[in-house]
């Protein structure tokens, strides 16, 4: 699995291999000019999707596989809470959710696209606890479109704190209760408190290590990548000299992050259904390498253990070399990369398809299984058939009426099993037919890019079958790009799209036809 993280500052891509004892595959980074993203939203689809080429260019030490992508969703516009729900079927529970958030949700509805994942029983009969995350459209859409654009394969888009939580806490933390996740970012901190095998609330504080670069530039008239050197080499740490003179400062702005820290979660626990408290600290992210920040933290939160957290947890003896201080800057990524399970926002229609695309998958993988033991149970029959000929040949003629017998016996079964070789052959090929009209709209859906919604789709059979499908995209980019996607289907002989697609900049109104071989 690769997990993909996009900020507004870099691209950072991480490969994990899919064994049942995942190991650290390989590592990407690139910068991302800055603008690109604006409080997590895409502003430039095209040139994002050049930039994350570039970044699958440079990777170390192996290259890139074709493998599912994982990608994060910045939490700045986004929403997540844990509901008690009634124990409903699936379609059921995806209704009481929507229902139940509309009072909490700080977007429209209409706006974000919605997901949950069951965690616990909940204290209440017939009810049980749901993780449900939301994510506005405006930051989901043209992320998908780029991703897409770039030839990903996306399974999957989850929250950020979904993912740091995967990397750093082990993956059976039913149990684990009161940890708070502190990911000390560039610009940013982000606070994640995990309680009894779920989120049960995120926050961010604006401010992170570019305001200690920015302190030390400030007092001592020097450069940011001075500032940034020295502040990495010296920390909050007692030393003489000028040196000391640097850890006073840092110390100083360090206090004051962590001093908000405290009063952001001070103020946010007792709104949790049932309060909380905090038993353990988890420092992440690059700032969490400053030497010396441990005690800081250390001395706000007094009683409570701080531990550097390690992103390695989850992995075996890793395939590349890499330790879990570098590691740390890849915390989101791994974590992405580890996913089995677990919210996702995709856009309904993308995950229906995936959904979609497995059941086709293993009833294919079912029959063709039915299929080649009946062929071997055949061909052992045949065999086994002319052992017991030549062994009735043989035979003295006191027992030859015994095994003519078993002979008879043997042949009425051998015949029952060819019957059901050839039902069973039948519907497999009948199987076949109808899954082989299924792989196509599978495969239609997952070419759609984001922002590109259908409202009607149609299939004809015949001499001429195609499929025409028609709805309404968010910028005129996405159609082309759909368009394009369209042409290289490889089943598709042609692809009929009208002038009036192009008109409308925005909101655009669409229809396709695609003419099938």
């Amino acid at each position: 699995m690769i997990g993909i993280d996009i900020s507004d500052r870099s691209v950072k891509i991480a490969e994990v291999s899919s064994a049942s004892r995942p190991q650290f595959k390989t590592v990407c980074w690139s910068p991302l000019p800055a603008g690109l993203l604006r409080r997590g939203i895409v502003q430039d689809v095209p040139t994002l999707i050049e930039h994350l080429k570039t970044t699958c260019g440079k990777c170390s030490p192996f290259p890139l596989s074709q493998g599912p992508i994982v990608a994060s969703i910045p939490e700045t516009r986004s929403f997540i809470r844990v509901l008690d729900v009634p124990i409903l079927s699936q379609q059921e529970t995806d209704e009481a959710v929507q229902w139940a958030i509309r009072k909490d949700l700080p977007f429209d509805l209409k706006s974000v696209y919605v997901g949950w994942q069951p965690i616990a029983s909940s204290s209440s009969v017939n009810m049980r606890q749901v993780l449900v995350g939301a994510a506005q459209r405006a930051v989901i859409d043209p992320l998908l479109a780029a991703l897409d654009g770039a030839g990903f394969s996306v399974v999957a888009l989850e929250l950020e704190s979904q993912a740091m939580v995967r990397s750093l806490l082990p993956l059976d933390s039913a149990s684990i209760e009161g940890v708070v996740i502190c990911d000390l970012g560039a610009s940013t901190t982000k606070i994640i408190y995990f309680d009894r095998g779920a989120m049960r609330l995120t926050a961010d504080v604006p401010s992170g290590g570019d305001r200690l670069t920015a302190e030390l530039v400030r007092a001592f008239s020097i450069t940011p990548e001075i500032a940034a050197e020295k502040k990495s080499i010296i920390g909050v740490i007692a030393r003489n000299g000028e040196d000391g003179a640097i850890a006073t400062t840092l110390r100083g702005a360090v206090l004051a992050l962590a001093q908000e820290v405290h009063s952001t979660i001070e103020s946010a626990l007792p709104q949790l259904p049932g309060g909380g408290s905090v038993r353990g600290i988890l420092l992440s992210g690059g700032g969490a390498n400053l030497p010396g920040i441990r005690d800081i933290f250390g001395e706000v939160f007094p009683g409570i253990p701080v531990q550097i957290g390690n992103p390695l947890t989850n992995l075996t003896s890793p395939a590349m070399s890499i330790s879990p201080q570098d590691a740390s800057h890849f915390v989101t990524a791994l974590g992405l990369a580890l996913r089995t399970d677990g919210l996702n926002l995709l856009p309904p229609p993308r995950r229906h398809a995936l959904a979609l695309k497995s059941m086709v998958e293993n009833t294919h993988h079912f029959l063709s299984s039915i299929t080649m033991g009946l062929a071997l149970l055949t061909l052992v029959g045949t065999l086994s058939l002319g052992i017991l000929q030549s062994l009735i040949s043989a035979t003295p003629p006191e027992k030859s009426a015994q095994l003519d017998q078993v002979m008879s016996q043997y042949a009425a079964l051998r015949e029952s099993v060819s019957s059901q070789n050839v039902l069973l052959s039948a519907i497999s090929g009948v199987s076949d037919k109808r899954l082989l009209w299924s792989d196509k709209i599978h495969e239609l859906l997952g070419v759609i890019p984001g922002g590109v919604h259908i409202q009607a789709i149609r299939a004809t059979g015949g001499d001429a079958p195609s499929i025409s499908f028609s709805g309404q995209a968010a910028t005129r980019n996405a159609l082309i790009i759909l368009e394009q996607r369209l042409k290289s289907i490889s089943w598709a002989t042609s692809v009929k799209a009208p002038n009036s697609n192009l008109i409308d900049r925005t909101n655009a109104p669409y229809e396709f036809i695609m003419l099938l071989k």
